[in-house]
Parts: C-alpha cells; structure tokens; sequence
C-alpha cells in the first residue's frame, strides 16, 4: 500500500510512504510526485489531504435531512442533500460552495446535549435538529492535486485528511510541526482543526484538559515537553501519514468516486489484511489454522479408512476368484474375469450361453412382438427373408416387399443389460452379445 501527501502545486515535494501490513513501514521519503512513478506498483494507494487545504465546520440540519445523509441507498449523493448542504455552506461560508468538495458526519452529541434532550426547551433549535460535521476543501485544488498524481499513473482509492476531529470518547490533539525551522502547532478538537503560533497558546481552554495528547517530531520533542508541562509522544511524518490511512473519513465521493465495485472490493481487501495482520485477530487466526489442520488431519484418516476398506474388498475379489478357479494366477479385474470363467465352464459342460443361437433367436423374436405403441414400424417375423448366425451374431434381412427405412426395433432395457447389441447395417439388421458386464 502507498500512502502519498497531496501535492500542494504540480512542482511541490510530497511525503509517501510503502507499507506492507498497516504496522509495517517498508519505504518512506519525500520528493516531488514525478519521481514516485519509480517506486515498484502498488495495489492500493492512499492519498492524504494536508491539514492545511482541509477547513472544517459544524451544521444543524433537520432531522429529515439527517435521515437523508444517513440513507445507505444514496446518503451525500442524493441531490436533496447536495443542495441542502450547499445552501447552508453558502450561507454560513459566504462564498460559491460549487467549489466546495465536501463530506458530512453526524456528530455523537455532547453530554450538555443529552441533557437538553432529557428536559427539552422548545425555544432550543437542538430538539428540533442535529448536528454534523463537514469537512471541506477546494475541488480546484483537488482536482490539480490528483492530476498531478494521475499523470504517474497513481489513482488514490481513498482521499483521508492528515488531522481530523476528534470524537466525543478522545480528548483534544495537539500536534507539533517543525516547518522551515519553525513549530507550528495544530490542535485537534471536536470542533475542528486549528493552527496557531506559541504565543497564542495561551488562549486555548483546551491546552489545558487533562486527557490532552501531545504529538511531536523528533526535532522538538524535549521544547515541546518543557513548554506544554506534559510528555509528548513522538510521531514522525511517516507515522502520522500512516495513521491518517485508518481514518473514517473518506473524501473520495463524487467525481472522484471508485464506484461500488472498487469500494467493496477494497473494503474487503481491508478486512482480510486485517485478519492476517491485525493483532487483535490473532487469537482467531491461531484458531483458523488449528481448525483447518484437524479438518486435513481428518480428512486423511477417513481416507486412509476408506481406501483400507476398498483394498480389503479388491483382495477378497481376488481370493475368491483364485479359490474358484485355481488356474487364475493373476487377477486384474476379479469380476470381469469371473464372468468370462462362468462362461468358459459353461461352454466345456455343454451348456448354452447368452450368445448361442436359440438365445439370439429368442432376442430376435421378443423384437418382433408387437406392441401398442410401436404396432405401425415394428415388422413381423413372417416378413424376415433370410438368416445368418456366426461367432455369437445373429444377421437377418426381410423381403424387399417391406419399407426397410421405416423399420424401428429397439432393445428393451433389461436385454440389453445383458450384453445384447442391436445395430442396422445396410439392409441387414445385426443382433450381438459379448460377454463384458
């Protein structure tokens, strides 16, 4: 997977990165997007909008209008939403929101808001709509950006900003950037992401809330530490880019959706890397493997049963064929040689086989027994001109008087098991019996 940094202009230099599993960096760097077209093809890639090309801002729609994002069948797509959303922005931003590339999210509400919900005030707007987030950016820029990308044959399956907002169950974020031998510090709340130089830090409420997380680059992590009083958790480039690809914001929508078939194909790319990967999958995939291996390892012992049983009935075939018949030694198929025994005794004790002639001609004469639903084509035996009989075949013809092409014998079932053959050759009728079962 290539997670690549959105290009601010064609020429810009972008962070990317090659990740085999989502904990497993292979590759990272930074250079201009014209260079990445030699890095080996990916199967997926990542593209991370910058923290500052995204803007963020809150919305109190309806609740038929919220039902109305949350539709699985349409959601933002719909055009009722697209208009609704747009008309808010244009009126909250000011400006043309056709240049405006959006997502929406419901926001989990605040505990301030359970309670206005427990003891509504009907002057309050909050009972009688909800709140959602939107995440926004420009489509000029976009558009440019992905070109820019396209024209290496790189097409992102997922467009994730590099900072979000937090959820109502986190705390605030604070990141801190070293840019241009500068830090920019950038705070991630529920409201939105902001940044602001150190000596506006003090003007932040949010600075000071004990579940704070602190992120900083290496360059910076013991300033940092000593400024805000708390320990900073190191997180490289690489490592934020990484941890911007699990996010649940998605702002590949519109003209530069994959479709349904990429986007399922790629969710269920997700969960089978994350069932080989994941750690918390471990435990399932320890059992997999274990119940895979019992199924083989039972799979062959009912083989093995099985082919010990076949084997044991082979031999006793061949047992009873040579206690039968002593002068066979070597027993290839036991019941056909049986057979073909059976028949060989009958003929040196004189008795008559399924192929002599009075059993040939006993065939031949329940061919010729009329029957309702053939009376019209099956000929008389009375109509048969002439008989020959040689080596287990039995060959009549009938008087020329009789339609020939029009005679319609046919072997019944239960004779033709026995190893009878009825064939029409020429003008003779050719009846034959072999002794294979």
């Amino acid at each position: 997977m290539l997670i690549v940094s959105l290009p601010l202009t064609p020429q810009s230099e972008v962070d990317h990165l090659v990740c085999m599993t989502p904990e497993r960096i292979t590759h990272s760097g930074r250079s201009r997007v014209q260079e990445l077209a030699q890095l080996p093809p990916q199967s997926e890639v990542v593209g991370v909008i910058p923290w500052a090309c995204l803007s963020w801002t809150e919305l109190t729609v309806p609740q038929s209008a919220l039902r109305l994002l949350e539709s699985k069948a349409s959601g933002t797509h719909n055009p009722k939403a697209q208009h609704l959303i747009q008309g808010l922005l244009e009126e909250q931003l000011l400006c043309d929101a056709s240049d405006i590339h959006w997502i929406a999210k419901k926001l989990d509400p605040q505990p301030e808001d359970q309670a206005s919900l427990a003891s509504p005030d009907l002057s309050s707007t909050k009972v009688h709509g909800a709140m959602i987030q939107i995440g926004y950016c420009s489509k000029s820029w976009l558009r440019m950006a992905l070109q820019t990308l396209e024209a290496v044959d790189l097409i992102p399956n997922q467009l994730v900003p590099e900072m979000e907002p937090t959820t109502s169950s986190q705390g605030p974020r604070l990141y801190a950037l070293n840019a241009k031998a500068d830090i920019t510090f950038v705070l991630c709340t529920r409201q939105g992401v902001q940044a602001f130089p150190r000596p506006a830090m003090g003007a932040f409420s949010h600075l000071k809330d004990p579940s704070l997380q602190i992120f900083c680059e290496p360059s910076a992590i013991d300033w940092v530490s000593s400024l805000c009083h708390q320990e900073a958790s190191l997180q490289t480039t690489p490592q934020r880019l990484q941890a911007s690809s699990q996010s649940v914001w998605d702002f590949a929508h519109g003209e530069w959706d994959q479709g349904p078939f990429r986007r399922t194909t790629r969710r269920l790319k997700g969960a089978f890397r994350a069932l080989l990967t994941a750690p918390e999958w471990r435990l399932a995939r320890s059992a997999l493997v274990l119940a895979l291996l019992v199924q083989i390892f039972g799979l062959n012992l009912w083989a093995w049963h099985l082919r010990a049983e076949h084997q044991e009935a082979l031999q006793s075939e061949a047992r009873i064929l040579k206690s039968t018949f002593p002068k066979v030694q070597l027993v290839v198929d036991a019941p056909l040689q049986m057979t073909r025994e059976l028949n060989r005794l009958k003929q040196n004790l004189g008795e008559p086989s399924l192929g002599d002639f009075e059993h040939l001609l006993e065939v031949m004469r329940q061919l010729h027994t009329l029957s309702p639903a053939t009376s019209l084509s099956t000929p008389k035996t009375s109509e048969i001109q002439g008989i020959s009989f040689a080596h287990q075949t039995l060959k009549w013809h009938y008087n020329p008087s009789t339609s020939f092409t029009n005679v319609e014998l046919r072997l019944p079932t239960e004779i033709g098991s026995k190893g009878y053959q009825l064939q029409k050759i020429g003008s003779e009728m050719v009846l034959s019996w072999s002794d294979a079962p």
